[in-house]
C-alpha cells in the first residue's frame, strides 16, 4: 500500500479507516489468535477494486517480510440483496466514484 493516498482536486483526498475491529476467542483474559478489520477505503475515479485490494496485498507482504507469522487477506465485502419477489443474489458492496460535468442537466436541477 502506497504511504499516501491518491486525491483528486474535487474529492481532495482519499482516507482509509477501520471501521470495525473482530478479535477471536473474544475473551477478556484471552490473548486472541485471529483478528478480522473492516476498511473503509474511500478512492478516486481512476482507481478500481483491483487496484485497491493489490495495495493491502502489497502492504501484507512487506509486513510478512518483516515478520514470518504475519498473516493476512483481504477481500471486497459482500451483502445479500432481496428482492419484493424474494429472490436473494449476494452483491459486491461496490460503490465506484464518480463526476458529472457541471453543465450536466440533472446537476444543473439539484443545484
Amino acid at each position: 500500500m502506497p504511504k499516501t493516498v491518491k486525491s483528486n482536486p474535487i474529492f481532495g483526498e482519499g482516507t482509509v479507516t477501520v471501521t470495525d475491529c473482530k478479535v477471536k476467542p473474544g475473551s477478556l483474559s484471552v490473548i486472541p489468535d485471529l483478528c478480522e478489520i473492516s476498511v473503509d477505503r474511500r478512492y478516486m475515479p481512476d482507481e478500481t477494486i483491483e487496484s485497491l485490494l493489490n495495495e493491502f496485498e502489497e502492504l501484507f507482504r512487506s509486513l510478512k517480510e518483516k515478520d514470518s507469522d504475519f498473516d493476512a487477506s483481504v477481500s471486497p465485502r459482500f451483502f445479500t440483496e432481496t428482492t419484493y419477489t424474494g429472490y436473494q443474489k449476494n452483491i459486491m458492496k461496490y460503490h465506484p466514484p464518480w463526476i458529472m460535468e457541471k453543465d450536466n442537466i440533472f446537476v444543473e436541477k439539484s443545484i
